[in-house]
């Protein structure tokens, strides 16, 4: 056990000034009310001490977090300030530090809405899409994540934050969605991973809804697919890998319907047995 502050520095040699916050954060010990002493409430484990000061030790500032991730540190400080990735310790520091965990799943969460390049496009990486549409490029991966834009990247699997590339079209459509709460038929199908045809099914079945919107580009009324039932539809009845799995080949009319009305059978049941 632990007894206070300075055997912790004595033993592990740890700053009690790094390990109080963490502390006080688990509900382990507090601030005095100045601001500049943390206390124990009460006796700690060891290992709950060797836990802070191993996770401690694997700490990197901004300039090695923009290395693992690709970018630079004024990009992770934009990034830190949208929300996509938190600092070790809350609240303003001059000095703000990062856990290679919370690295991981900003980029795990980029990786799952990204599928293998197998030919030449016109997709460009996330840095220059932002210059391109020129909206902040913590905007626009923030955008991505929420909208789940579709991102292709030669080997998503081990793919760096400048290695994935995303549609500029997608792009500017979502941004269009947020003003509407629409995609178009393609990018709603390549999110879900099916053809434009069983879009339009999925929209006869009731599945999903649409709205009519006017084109900036055109001026026209046109129909697209309303973003939320997009979403709604993924946690409710089937999800693209599902799909892919399930339907070796596309999907053609009869079949689309053959396959969703049995899924929704399926639905209603467990909604029904729970």
């Amino acid at each position: 056990m632990v007894h206070s502050m300075a055997t912790a520095r004595r033993i592990y040699g740890i700053s009690s000034w790094q390990l109080g916050r963490r502390l006080e954060k688990i509900g382990l010990a507090r601030r005095s009310t100045s601001g500049q002493v943390y206390t124990l409430d009460k006796y700690i484990p060891a290992q709950i001490v060797q836990n802070i000061v191993t996770e401690i030790d694997a700490l990197l500032n901004a300039t090695e977090a923009g290395k693992q991730l690709g970018i630079d540190r004024i990009s992770i400080a934009m990034m830190t300030k949208q929300g996509l990735i938190t600092c070790y310790y809350e609240g303003v520091s001059p000095s703000p530090l990062y856990h290679p965990d919370e690295l991981c799943r900003l980029m795990d969460r980029l990786r799952a809405l990204a599928v293998r390049a197998t030919a030449s496009t016109d997709d460009v990486d996330i840095p220059t899409a932002a210059r391109r549409i020129s909206v902040p490029m913590e905007r626009v991966t923030e955008l991505i994540l929420r909208l789940q834009v579709p991102l292709r990247a030669r080997c998503p699997e081990a793919a760096s934050f400048r290695d994935f590339e995303v549609s500029l079209r997608h792009l500017r459509d979502a941004l269009a969605s947020e003003h509407d709460g629409v995609v178009k038929f393609d990018v709603a199908a390549e999110i879900l991973q099916v053809n434009r045809r069983t879009v339009r099914i999925l929209l006869k079945q009731g599945l999903l809804n649409s709205k009519a919107v006017i084109d900036p580009a055109t001026s026209r009324l046109r129909r697209y697919v309303c973003f939320d039932s997009l979403q709604q539809f993924q946690v409710d009845h089937i999800t693209s890998a599902e799909l892919a799995a399930q339907m070796e080949v596309k999907l053609e009319e009869n079949e689309a319907k053959d396959f969703l009305k049995g899924r929704r059978w399926r639905v209603a049941e467990t909604t029904r047995d729970n």
